[in-house]
């Protein structure tokens, strides 16, 4: 829902294996309050690359994200 939201998730998945991915569903559209962009700046800031998007219904998407690669 926002960037609070979405800093304690990745957060409470930190112990996971640097391979493994994440999917973060958000908001779809311009009308989303927080969508895909801001995700997308937050987790490239982050240290985190997104791979592949896909809707999930007419009012959200998700992403998946992996650990960049150095």
């Amino acid at each position: 829902r926002n960037a609070a939201d979405l800093e304690r998730a990745v957060a409470a998945h930190a112990a996971l294996p640097p391979s493994a991915a994440l999917w973060l569903i958000h908001g779809k559209g311009p009308k989303a309050t927080f969508g895909e962009a801001p995700v997308r700046a937050w987790m490239r800031a982050t240290g985190f690359m997104d791979t592949k998007i896909s809707a999930v219904s007419a009012t959200l998407s998700a992403t998946r994200y992996s650990i960049r690669s150095r």
